[in-house]
């Protein structure tokens, strides 16, 4: 970006209006769909991960029953019709690491603030 001092150039200003503009259109047209909403005894899959982690440190869910709220909803919102997101998913592997994760868990054996919470890797980084 080029500015002087706290200015914007005109081209960056507009660049930034367009982007942020895009932004809250995506974010109306698919308000539920990218959004989702939170509450306490909503939906696992919109809770913050904080949360969830707590959740799995204190036994009241297992990494496995976590992997596979994440498989339901990204099978009922990808797709071609869809958000289509995902090239390939792992729902097999994740469940697996789900389960590994869980004995650790059991056994009082965390492996990070964020033991046992699934992610997503974004399909640009080799993996």
């Amino acid at each position: 970006m080029q500015s002087k001092g706290t200015e914007m150039d005109r081209r960056t200003f507009v660049k930034a209006a367009l982007a942020a503009g895009a932004g809250l259109a995506l974010s109306t047209s698919l308000d539920d769909l990218v959004w989702g909403s939170y509450s306490p005894d909503g939906d696992l899959a919109d809770r913050p991960l904080v949360d969830l982690a707590k959740l799995i440190q204190n036994g009241e869910i297992s990494s496995q029953k976590l992997a596979e709220v994440y498989l339901k909803r990204i099978q009922a919102v990808d797709g071609p019709n869809g958000l289509n997101a995902y090239i390939t998913v792992a729902g097999d592997k994740a469940l697996d690491e789900a389960g590994r994760y869980d004995k650790l868990a059991r056994n009082r054996q965390f492996k990070g603030p964020l033991h046992g919470v699934p992610i997503a890797v974004k399909d640009n980084l080799d993996t």
